[in-house]
């Protein structure tokens, strides 16, 4: 690091190797090449509340996190609905229309959430204002059945690649990934 450091100096500012400065000391090292650590794997997803939809299995592609929100939203938004329809229940409408707009602005299921609303039939196009209690729940359903078929489909994704992951190993490596974890695990027994 410090012979290319003092190389850049000596291209850059046209200057001998002995005019050049070091790198300092606390930015070098001592030369030995660094163990990679193992770090938990970041979720895409925030955890769940109690009550929340929470899909089962592995997401690993950029598009579903947010099409798992999205019902997240659409869930809340229903919540609060249902209990602004009870009576003597003060409720900030304001707060409503900015959730449902909110949801309205939302990318994750396509290029525009209203576009997809109209094109799905059992929706039709959505109102401005809040909706019903019975067009929500009926939107809820619809949004976790395609996102549980992205989650499923990201489940298979990862499999596929788990099992071609062992192809390799087994065709190029002589299964040399297989056995280092039937060892790891005999001695952690």
């Amino acid at each position: 690091m410090d012979f290319a450091y003092r190389q850049t100096q000596c291209v850059a500012f046209q200057l001998f190797w002995t005019q050049t400065k070091p790198l300092p000391k606390q930015y070098r090292g001592r030369c030995k090449p660094r163990k990679p650590e193992k770090k938990p794997r970041t979720l895409l997803t925030r955890p769940a509340k109690p009550g929340d939809y929470n899909p089962v299995g592995e997401i690993t592609r950029r598009g579903t996190p947010g099409k798992i929100k999205q019902v997240r939203r659409v869930q809340a938004l229903c919540r609060r609905v249902w209990t602004a329809s009870q009576p003597n229940v003060n409720t900030k409408w304001h707060e409503l229309q900015q959730e449902w707009h909110a949801i309205l602005r939302s990318r994750s299921f396509g290029r525009c959430f209203i576009r997809w609303c109209q094109m799905t039939p059992e929706l039709g196009p959505p109102s401005r204002e809040v909706p019903t209690l019975a067009y929500l729940n009926t939107m809820l359903q619809i949004l976790q059945h395609e996102t549980n078929m992205e989650v499923a489909f990201d489940r298979q994704l990862h499999k596929d690649r788990l099992m071609f992951h062992n192809m390799l190993d087994q065709k190029y490596g002589g299964s040399s990934k297989a056995y280092a974890t039937v060892r790891e695990n005999q001695t952690h027994h």
